[in-house]
């Protein structure tokens, strides 16, 4: 992973998407509720023609504090961002394609990533299954991260639960295939 600061302007476009002035870049964004952080990725290289599943061309992701970018990472392919209050991030990392291993299901997997408002990486943890979506508590203490199934291995299906404070991994929950969870109503009832 790499973590630089740059300057970026960014325009917000719509609920959902942004640019960012001086950038061949259009991707998703997400703002903190009291709106004093963005944070912003794209699953492609800037500038590139390639985007979601691949093996190569870095994706990035970007935040914003008070509309100045405070730093940018590069990662395989991020996807599903969430930002707290606090301006702690989790996001998943998708991770590049793998070849098709039909015995043992190796090219599944993903990355729960979690970052603090300085640009520190707080969580880099590898699942053996796709990853499905992310939430983070409001106050930015707690990640979750949930996975798809996986046919041969423990890390599909389940709830992975993060102190971000601690920088570690808490607890995880089998979610026995169940889709559309709400994490973040699970989060309020920690």
């Amino acid at each position: 992973m790499e973590n630089k600061q740059k300057e970026f302007k960014p325009k917000l476009n719509n609920d959902t998407l942004m640019s960012i002035e001086g950038l061949d870049y259009y991707g998703e964004y997400v703002k903190s509720d009291n709106n004093k952080y963005i944070l912003t990725w794209l699953d492609g290289e800037i500038g590139g023609t390639i985007r979601g599943s691949r093996d190569k061309g870095k994706g990035i992701l970007i935040f914003f504090e008070d509309e100045k970018c405070k730093y940018y990472i590069k990662l395989e392919r991020p996807v599903k961002g969430k930002i707290a209050e606090n301006g702690n991030i989790v996001i998943c990392d998708w991770l590049f394609s793998k070849p098709y291993d039909p015995k043992n299901y190796t090219m599944l997997g993903g990355k729960c990533i979690a970052v603090n408002k300085d640009g520190d990486i707080l969580i880099n943890h590898e699942v053996k299954a796709n990853l499905a979506n992310c939430a983070i508590s409001k106050d930015g203490n707690i990640a979750v991260f949930h996975t798809a199934t996986h046919p041969k291995h423990e890390d599909g299906d389940k709830l992975f639960f993060f102190d971000l404070i601690k920088k570690e991994l808490i607890d995880t929950k089998d979610t026995e295939g169940e889709r559309g969870i709400n994490l973040m109503s699970l989060l309020e009832k920690l």
